[in-house]
C-alpha cells in the first residue's frame, strides 16, 4: 500500500486538471510537492515521485528536466542524465535550463565544440547573462580556440568583480597564450595576475617546463564546474 499511495496522488493531481495540456501547468502541484521533499532531503521520494510523473505525463518536459537536475546533484550518472536532457528538450527544444545542463554534460563528455554551440544558443536569447559568457570563454580554451579566448579575456576582466571569476579570466586568458606558444605573454600576464594577489606557482612551473599539452588539459574531468542549485537556475533562467 506504501507503494501506491504516492502513485495515486499523481493521478489524482492529473485528474484534476487539464488532460489535454501538455504544459508543465497541470502538474505544478507535483512538481511543488517534489520541491518540498527535495528540500527535505528526502531525494529518494522526490524522485520517485518524479518518475511517476514522467509516466502519468509523458509529453510534459520539465519532469524529465527535474529529475535530470537531482542527479547532477544527488546521484551522478552522465548517461541517464544527458537521456533525460534530450527527452526533456525534444519535448520543450527552448528550455533554457535543460540546455545549460546538457552543456555542462558536454564539457565533462569532451564534446567541447557541441557544447559551444549550446552556449552560443542560449547566449543569443540571454546575451548579458554573466554565467553564461565565463562559460564560453572557458569551453573556447578547452576547445582549442585560443585567439578568441585571448581576444575576450581582458574585456570581461572589469566587468567582473568576483576575485574567482577575475582570476577564472585570467587563467584562461594565460593558459591560451600558453598553448599557442605565446610563453612571453603568458608571463607578462601573469605577472599582472600575481600583483592583484593571486597564487599562480603552478602556472609558472608550466609556463618554464613546456611539457603541458593541450590534449592532456581538454579533458572533460579538468572542468570543474560545480552543479548549479535549482535556485541558481532559476535566477540565470527565469523564463522556464
Amino acid at each position: 500500500m506504501k507503494i501506491i499511495i504516492p502513485f495515486l496522488l499523481v493521478f489524482t493531481i492529473l485528474a484534476c486538471s487539464q488532460p489535454k495540456n501538455k504544459t508543465k501547468g497541470p502538474i505544478a502541484p507535483a512538481l511543488k510537492r517534489v520541491t518540498q521533499l527535495q528540500e527535505a532531503n528526502n531525494i529518494k521520494k522526490a524522485n520517485w515521485l518524479l518518475d511517476s510523473l514522467i509516466y502519468m505525463a509523458p509529453d510534459s518536459a520539465e519532469p524529465y528536466f527535474r529529475l535530470a537536475h537531482s542527479k547532477t546533484i544527488h546521484q551522478p550518472d552522465l548517461f541517464k542524465i544527458m537521456t533525460l536532457l534530450d527527452s526533456c528538450l525534444k519535448r520543450e527544444p527552448n528550455h533554457s535550463k535543460a540546455l545549460y545542463l546538457k552543456s555542462q554534460g558536454l564539457m565533462f563528455m569532451g564534446k567541447f565544440d557541441q557544447a559551444l554551440q549550446v552556449e552560443n544558443q542560449l547566449l543569443m536569447k540571454y546575451p548579458n547573462q554573466p554565467q553564461l559568457i565565463l562559460d564560453r570563454l572557458s569551453t573556447y580554451l578547452f576547445n582549442g580556440d585560443f585567439e578568441t579566448a585571448i581576444n575576450e579575456s581582458p574585456s570581461l576582466i572589469d566587468k567582473y568583480s568576483n576575485i574567482l571569476e577575475i582570476e577564472r579570466i585570467h587563467r584562461v586568458s594565460i593558459y591560451s597564450k600558453y598553448f599557442l606558444g605565446k610563453y612571453e605573454k603568458a608571463l607578462e600576464e601573469l605577472e599582472t595576475y600575481k600583483a592583484k594577489g593571486y597564487q599562480a606557482d603552478d602556472i609558472f612551473i608550466m609556463i618554464n617546463n613546456k611539457q603541458y599539452k593541450h590534449k592532456d588539459f581538454a579533458k572533460g574531468n579538468n572542468v570543474g564546474n560545480t552543479p548549479c542549485s535549482l535556485n541558481q537556475l532559476n535566477s540565470m533562467f527565469p523564463e522556464n
